[in-house]
């Protein structure tokens, strides 16, 4: 009976999780368009706002999975959990999402600090603690005992789907149907049910006191000896630069000889 039970709660794991993280992403991609097009009447759609827009994104994307990286390296699942809860109970001040109250664009100040100003008021909190559950996801389902526990990259996948799916909702399902208002009080609607899901998945990960230095390592096909180059590390770094680059050059490019609106954003 009791291997039942175990084995019934193990086959519902992968879903749990895949809902938690394809949830996730579609808040996390769905956001980004979203505020933008809030911010579009105040700042304008210029070249120079919609690059520091994403070099915010992508600054803050960064920063998130960093938290995640140290998080789990050096907290236990306990503490992992209990940080990650409360990184998501801080995000619920800046719910719904709306232009910080009272501000005003300064046409006197330059736009890019600006922008980085109203973006980090704004969106701020909310996009850093969704940027940084997808990976933590990931390493608590690598401890819960789940099926391919040892391999939980299918949630990759289920985080993919769910970014897409998020990026082509915006300009065909919410914008062209809903207005903007109503669009955000959605928004965080969701973000509070996903609170559920990742304390649900905290919970299934289990507890204890080893921290992911001192626990095993997963299963892996590199040996101890295959350590990475810093010239390995340096192409990684230049190729990344590839898509950023050609996008932002792209969009910017339509944006300026077309019109500046989500979709041009959205289909690159």
């Amino acid at each position: 009976m009791q291997m039942e039970m175990i084995d019934r709660r193990s086959s519902g794991l992968p879903m749990l999780f895949s809902m938690t993280i394809f949830s996730s992403a579609c808040l996390l991609f769905f956001v980004q368009p979203m505020f933008a097009k809030m911010v579009l009447p105040a700042l304008g759609g210029s070249s120079a706002v919609w690059t520091t827009a994403m070099l915010f994104f992508q600054t803050v994307l960064i920063l998130g999975y960093l938290y995640a990286h140290l998080s789990v390296r050096y907290l236990t699942p306990r503490a992992q959990l209990v940080v990650h809860l409360c990184v998501w109970a801080l995000a619920l001040a800046f719910l719904p999402i709306a232009l910080p109250q009272g501000w005003t664009y300064d046409p006197a100040r330059p736009a890019a600090w600006q922008t980085l100003t109203v973006f980090a008021l704004g969106v701020g909190a909310p996009f850093a603690a969704l940027s940084a559950t997808a990976p933590l996801l990931q390493a608590w389902y690598a401890r819960s005992g789940g099926p391919s526990s040892d391999d939980p990259y299918f949630l990759y996948a289920a985080s993919n789907l769910g970014s897409l799916l998020s990026l082509l909702a915006f300009p065909f399902v919410a914008e062209p149907l809903f207005g903007v208002r109503m669009i955000g009080q959605g928004w965080a609607g969701l973000y509070l049910v996903l609170g559920a899901g990742l304390l649900a998945c905290g919970l299934a990960m289990g507890g204890g006191s080893a921290t992911g230095a001192d626990r095993p390592a997963m299963r892996t096909t590199a040996g101890p000896q295959d350590r990475i180059s810093l010239r390995q590390i340096g192409i990684w770094l230049g190729l990344a630069f590839l898509p950023s680059s050609l996008m932002l050059s792209t969009t910017s490019t339509i944006a300026t000889d077309i019109g500046s609106f989500p979709l041009v954003w959205v289909i690159p």
